[in-house]
């Protein structure tokens, strides 16, 4: 079912005829249903998990169905017109699809459906589920960026399993080194294939923080913990940071999803980028998307995990990425200064480092913000325009609050 905010989307967006079924998971089933390929477990339901939005040209949605007796992944992709080639090369690749059920394909919408084993830019995930033991649980699933997985091992071992684009692996491989050769606590490297893209790691038992109310000394922990990442060998694999260039296409994304806002947000980067200007530049290896749910309580102490954006950029983009995510998830007041927000976490990264934060926070956290303003949208909240246009807001309080005490100053 559709929400206010979605229809007037649809609404604006007349040059991609399948966008109102890709976003409506019971519109997709009842399209669909009447193909499903015999023999099949039939999907009893579907919810869009994660969608990725290029006005005028396509939407890319990951979708989970519920079977009568599992959970699955699987993706919907809705062309504009003019992409029938890529509507052909789709369907081909699921015809070839020996493990899922393939691909199914609307030719008057420009519309294809596909088990997530017919993803093109995963073909470990194919590789994967055809030799793997036991049984594999699917976790996430960003189509054509990663899936993941638990493997529950026939020997009883659990690990987690990561399917990347394969030319991705190199620089997941090597974030991995250097913070495993630093000695931070974060999962081992049980076995890599390159060619395919999949790689495996021991499973970590614990709670994600953001699951509980974090004490004092945890928060402390975790800040002591990113000093160490920080001063961890570097730089690891990766394009350097373009801040210009990245909030640049996080404003587009903005504007496409929440016109009302657009000009708000333009207010914001330029007054944080011109901010930025009169910072000197510093590099450190970098989290790249340092959160609470990011960190694993366990007995022996915090586990930090998911470093898919392991890379070289300004140290103070962690402390931000963790000030949004406080923000955006209503664990802070939306007025709250990024210091307060930080707490003890913050004293415990200032015990490990000598790096002068507290002028490139209030930066920082404007650009953390409207990079995350989109994820209500692609995540799927059922409010998210009010969620962007409150983050939008938020960062451009931040960028002029941080405006006005350098005036002052």
């Amino acid at each position: 079912m559709l929400t206010a905010a979605d229809r007037e989307l649809v609404t604006r967006e007349p040059a991609i005829p399948g966008l109102r079924v890709a976003l409506d998971p019971d519109a997709l089933l009842e399209l669909f249903l009447p193909q499903w390929p015999a023999g099949q477990p039939q999907p009893q339901s579907a919810h869009v998990r994660y969608v990725r939005y290029k006005p005028g040209t396509s939407l890319l949605a990951g979708v989970e169905l519920r079977t009568a007796t599992e959970s699955a992944r699987a993706f919907v992709k809705a062309y504009g017109r003019g992409g029938e080639a890529k509507v052909a090369k789709l369907r081909a690749n699921g015809d070839a699809d020996p493990v899922g059920w393939g691909a199914l394909v609307d030719d008057e919408l420009n519309l294809v459906f596909a088990d997530a084993t017919a993803d093109r830019a995963l073909p470990g995930l194919r590789r994967l589920t055809t030799t793997a033991d036991g049984r594999l649980q699917p976790l996430r699933y960003k189509p054509e960026r990663r899936w993941v997985g638990r493997h529950h091992q026939a020997a009883g071992v659990v690990r987690l399993v990561k399917v990347h684009r394969p030319r991705t692996t190199a620089g997941y491989l090597a974030a991995q080194h250097a913070l495993t050769a630093a000695g931070l606590p974060v999962p081992a490297l049980h076995s890599a294939d390159s060619e395919t893209g999949v790689l495996t790691y021991d499973w970590f038992d614990g709670t994600p923080l953001d699951q509980l109310a974090p004490t004092a000394d945890q928060l402390h922990e975790a800040g002591a913990l990113l000093a160490r990442l920080h001063r961890a060998a570097g730089p690891v694999q990766g394009r350097p940071p373009n801040p210009t260039a990245d909030v640049g296409a996080a404003v587009e994304a903005i504007a496409a999803i929440a016109p009302r806002c657009a000009t708000v947000a333009q207010s914001a980067v330029l007054s944080a980028l011109h901010a930025r200007r009169a910072l000197e530049p510093v590099t450190t290896t970098v989290h790249g998307d340092f959160s609470a749910d990011q960190l694993i309580a366990r007995p022996t102490g915090l586990g930090l995990v998911d470093l898919d954006r392991v890379r070289t950029d300004d140290p103070v983009t962690d402390l931000a990425t963790w000030v949004a995510a406080e923000l955006a998830g209503g664990r802070a007041p939306a007025d709250a200064e990024p210091a307060d927000v930080l707490g003890p976490l913050l004293t415990g990264y200032l015990a490990g480092t000598d790096l002068a934060v507290h002028r490139r926070l209030a930066v920082a956290t404007t650009l953390a913000l409207l990079h995350r303003a989109v994820e209500p949208f692609r995540h799927r909240a059922p409010d998210w325009l009010p969620q962007t246009e409150a983050l939008v807001h938020a960062a451009d309080r931040m960028a002029h609050a941080s405006q006005h005490r350098r005036v002052r100053a």
